[in-house]
């Protein structure tokens, strides 16, 4: 599963600054009111290497804003990114252990029966 970032960019300046980047999935979810960051991928199509990949691009952009699927913009994005930078890899470990103990169970339930 490919993931792209979109940049917007200010029509108002001769200069091309990154005002805004919509990320759609691909920083994950933002809740504004709680300042919640969380990561959102489906485990079968993760690959954590790509999203790594997909963060520092974000950060090379520099946008002044991340704007996530739902719920309102980031106004601190490379705070925000560092932290999915950091979020991710612990996340991957999580679905990695938890694919491995349901296969496990599953193999252990056919044995029974």
């Amino acid at each position: 599963m490919t993931r792209r970032a979109t940049r917007l960019t200010s029509s108002r300046s001769s200069t091309s600054t990154t005002d805004a980047c919509y990320t759609g999935d691909a920083a994950g979810l933002y809740f504004p009111g709680d300042e919640i960051l969380m990561p959102v991928t489906p485990a079968p199509a993760f690959d954590l290497e790509k999203n790594l990949e997909t963060f520092r691009r974000l950060l090379a952009l520099r946008p002044r804003a991340l704007l996530f699927s739902h719920y309102g913009p980031h106004s601190k994005p490379k705070a925000a990114i560092e932290a999915m930078m950091a979020a991710y890899p612990a996340w991957a470990r999580v679905v990695r252990d938890k694919l491995t103990q349901s296969a496990k169970k599953a193999s252990c339930a056919s044995c029974t029966t």
